[in-house]
C-alpha cells in the first residue's frame, strides 16, 4: 500500500478513517479508539471477521493464508499490549497520545525486525552494514515511492515463497 514500512496494512488510515478496524468506544465518550479489534474463533486470537468469514482488515491480502493472517493478528495484539503499556506509564495521556505512542512503538519494533532480521537474509549482513554506515545510494526517503517494476518483481517473488500447505500446531 505504501513504501514506508509503517504497518498501514494493519492500521489502515487510522481509527477515525477506518473505525471498523478498532475497538469501539461509547458514543458519549470524546475519546478516540486506541486498540485494534481482535477476535478468537477458538483456541487462538484471530483477525475480526464478518459472518461469512471475510477478514475485517485494512489489506485483505493479509488473510490469504494462515501464516499471513496469524502475523496480522500478532501485530494487532502487539499494538494492543503497547496501548496498555503506554496507559500504564503515562496515566495522563489523552486517547490520541496513547494511540500515537502505541502505534509508534509497534512500528519501531516492526522496522527493527525488517532491518535486523529480514533484510540480512535477502541482501546479506555486509550490505545492511554498508547501508547503515554510508546511507542510501538509490532510495530517497524524503520521496518514498516504489517503482512499478519493483512492485511486480517482489509481488511475484513473494508468491513463490508461499508453500502449498503448512503444518501448524492447532492444539495450542
Amino acid at each position: 500500500r505504501n513504501p514506508r514500512f509503517d504497518l498501514d496494512s494493519v492500521y489502515g488510515d487510522g481509527p477515525l478513517a477506518n473505525p471498523e478496524l478498532y475497538e469501539p468506544v461509547s458514543r458519549t465518550s470524546r475519546e478516540r479508539p486506541t486498540k485494534l479489534r481482535i477476535e478468537s474463533g477458538g483456541l487462538f486470537e484471530d483477525v475480526p471477521r464478518t459472518r461469512d468469514g471475510s477478514a475485517i482488515i485494512a489489506d485483505p491480502r493479509n488473510d490469504e493464508n494462515m501464516v499471513m493472517s496469524g502475523l496480522q493478528a500478532a501485530f494487532m495484539l502487539f499494538h494492543n499490549h503497547a496501548v496498555d503499556l503506554v496507559k500504564h506509564e503515562d496515566r495522563g495521556a489523552s486517547s490520541e497520545e496513547v494511540y500515537e505512542k502505541a502505534n509508534q512503538l509497534t512500528r519501531w519494533h516492526y522496522q527493527w525486525i525488517v532491518l535486523h532480521e529480514i533484510l540480512p537474509l535477502f541482501i546479506g549482513q555486509a550490505a545492511v552494514d554498508h547501508i547503515l554506515n554510508h546511507g542510501c545510494k538509490f532510495y530517497q526517503p524524503e520521496k518514498p515511492q516504489i517503482p512499478v517494476e519493483f512492485q511486480g518483481a517482489v509481488y511475484r517473488m513473494g508468491h513463490t515463497l508461499v508453500r502449498p500447505s503448512y503444518r501448524a500446531n492447532l492444539a495450542g
